[in-house]
């Protein structure tokens, strides 16, 4: 296990698990400054450690508490930098949403805190971090295309949205939370 600590971020890699975790007192930005630009090239440095296998995507989890709202996919591969994704989603990726994690490895400067985990999982693997209750749409066979240069997370939303929907249930109350 290499671990990378500052008192702002800690970025952590196993290879036993096939994992990168990382720790910040701050969200990563798309342009970060300062500090923030260390802790993205540790992060990256990292990642690029993780091995793909065919049967497996990558699956990325960011954990921070629930205020404000955040674009979880941004936080997790934009600001990082989607180049450095490439070797590890030719199979796919999954990525979630949590308002709680781990502690760090060592005490940071705030509680308040940012988690990034990024490993390696069998495709048929299931949710880490939600429980399925109840289907409230289904999509079937939505072709989605391999991410390159001219594809970008724009034209996979596109191809889900124009896909056709079946509605299983609509909740009584408006949801407030990405379900």
């Amino acid at each position: 296990m290499k671990l990378l600590e500052d008192t702002r971020y800690t970025v952590r890699y196993s290879h036993q698990n096939e994992t990168v975790e990382a720790w910040s007192i701050q969200r990563l930005p798309f342009e970060p400054k300062d500090w923030l630009l260390d802790f993205r090239h540790d992060l990256r440095t990292e990642i690029h450690r993780l091995q793909s296998k065919p049967t497996q995507i990558l699956l990325a989890i960011y954990g921070a508490p629930p205020s404000g709202l955040c674009d979880t996919e941004n936080i997790l591969f934009y600001n990082v930098g989607l180049n450095h994704f490439t070797s590890l989603t030719t199979t796919g990726l999954r990525f979630e949403r949590s308002c709680t994690h781990p502690s760090p490895p060592h005490a940071l400067e705030t509680s308040s805190q940012h988690y990034h985990c990024y490993t390696m999982e069998e495709v048929n693997h299931g949710f880490y971090c939600w429980q399925s209750h109840r289907t409230l749409a289904v999509w079937d066979n939505v072709p989605i295309p391999r991410l390159t240069g001219k594809i970008t997370v724009g034209n996979i939303w596109f191809h889900i949205r124009s896909a056709p929907l079946e509605l299983i249930h609509m909740p009584e109350q408006v949801l407030k939370q990405f379900g």
